[in-house]
């Protein structure tokens, strides 16, 4: 029951944070919006609000999630034994070997940006040519 009332209550802050930025639009003059977009804006907006309603349900996950994993390492302990701390020791060891090669992939995404960025000029140039 607690999810679903921390659902609604984020529906309610959602609703409120939308009324709140377009009270503000509207009171804002043309010629500060002129240079921005009105599908721009609600993007923003958008985007702000979704961002903030996933952070409220995700650190509800965050706290709830380590509770239940101390339960958990403190009930296998109790069965298993010593052999616990390894395999909790090489769980941590894959998460953080995981997270290495996850910025590799974020280098090499970025190095293929930058490539894409100067090939298609070049390719261009040459359709031209």
């Amino acid at each position: 029951m607690g999810l679903t009332r921390a659902f609604l209550a984020g529906m309610h802050i959602r609703c409120a944070y939308r009324g709140l930025i377009f009270r503000k639009m509207v009171r804002l003059s043309m010629g500060s919006l002129g240079a921005q977009s009105s599908g721009k804006t609600i993007n923003m907006m958008t985007n702000y609000v979704q961002t903030d309603d996933h952070l409220r349900l995700d650190t509800h996950f965050l706290w709830i999630g380590t509770l239940e994993t101390i339960v958990v390492l403190v009930i296998l302990w109790s069965h298993v034994g010593f052999t616990i701390l390894l395999a909790t020791i090489y769980t941590l060891m894959v998460i953080s070997v995981q997270m290495l090669w996850s910025k590799g992939v974020q280098q090499t995404d970025l190095r293929i940006k930058l490539m894409t960025e100067i090939v298609k000029p070049i390719h261009l140039v040459k359709m031209h040519v």
